[in-house]
């Protein structure tokens, strides 16, 4: 595919929530200086055209801080959009309280964890994580747990996945889920993801902040010509780091016992464990989730 590439600053898309008593919100994020595509003969591999975010990062300034973050919390759990709000809310104690007979932030290294998905206790202990997550549920519909990941530190990017037939996973880069396999016009609808991370450690999440539509147009694509071509948008991420490189990554930090609520069907992204020592340790799960302040003060 030739493309020619472009520079694209930084624009207003995706929102980010914190809780109101969350202080100093800007120094949990920074932004890199764009994309490149990784070098597969690098020692951690990569599959064939993916893209991490370009060295450096950096904090955030006063106009990219107006453009990333809300700056207003979002009043009521029923104005949440899915499709293009993300959060950051610390998860309350007695949320994860099910989970703690497993001591799962104790673990020392990948090969320790044994996955306790294979339990029946550590099934419902899963399941009653869900369901005291309530607070945060726009609706029961579509409501699943994806499980507990448990991932090596000092990762770059950490998601990995089959490819041609090959028996060992790779390395995705950043990425567009596709849970609910939505065409391009109703990406916005798809469900949603909550990520719990239950190390010892921060962790990072990585997007760029425009949703799937917002990228459309910025390759100067329209309806309803191209829409067909690209009915399910999956490789619009793709044209839209070949044509703007310098456009940035947003980096932010998850810490331990919080959690972040992202569009994930409709945002590229992946998440980061660079610079850390101990395992990455997650509970995921997808349906309609959302932050109101009536939920924010834990």
């Amino acid at each position: 595919m030739l493309i020619t590439q472009e520079s694209l600053s930084l624009r207003q898309g995706v929102k980010v929530f914190y809780p109101d008593n969350y202080k100093d919100k800007s120094a949990r994020i920074w932004l890199s200086t764009g994309t490149t595509q990784e070098d597969v003969k690098n020692n951690l591999k990569y599959r064939q055209g993916a893209f991490v975010p370009k060295q450096p990062w950096r904090e955030i300034n006063t106009n990219e801080q107006s453009l990333i973050y809300s700056g207003e919390p979002n009043c009521h759990l029923n104005e949440w959009n899915v499709g293009s709000h993300l959060g950051v809310f610390r998860v309350p104690d007695y949320i994860i309280e099910p989970l703690a007979p497993f001591n799962l932030s104790s673990i020392d290294n990948c090969e320790e964890y044994q996955s306790i998905a294979a339990l029946p206790e550590g099934i419902k202990a899963i399941e009653e994580v869900m369901q005291r997550l309530s607070p945060y549920v726009l609706s029961a519909k579509g409501l699943e747990p994806l499980g507990i990941q448990v991932t090596k530190p000092n990762l770059k990017t950490v998601t990995v996945n089959y490819y041609d037939n090959l028996n060992e996973k790779l390395h995705v880069g950043m990425h567009l889920d596709s849970w609910d396999k939505s065409p391009l016009r109703r990406r916005h609808l798809s469900r949603n993801r909550l990520c719990i991370n239950l190390g010892r450690e921060d962790r990072f999440f990585l997007f760029i902040n425009l949703t799937l539509m917002e990228m459309f147009y910025a390759l100067g694509l329209s309806e309803p010509k191209d829409i067909y071509k690209h009915y399910r948008g999956t490789n619009l991420g793709y044209e839209f780091m070949l044509r703007y490189p310098d456009y940035p990554v947003v980096k932010i930090k998850v810490s331990p016992q919080e959690a972040y609520i992202a569009p994930t069907d409709n945002l590229i992204h992946d998440a980061s464990t660079i610079g850390k020592n101990y395992p990455d340790i997650t509970l995921t799960y997808i349906g309609y989730f959302g932050l109101g302040t009536e939920n924010c003060a834990g």
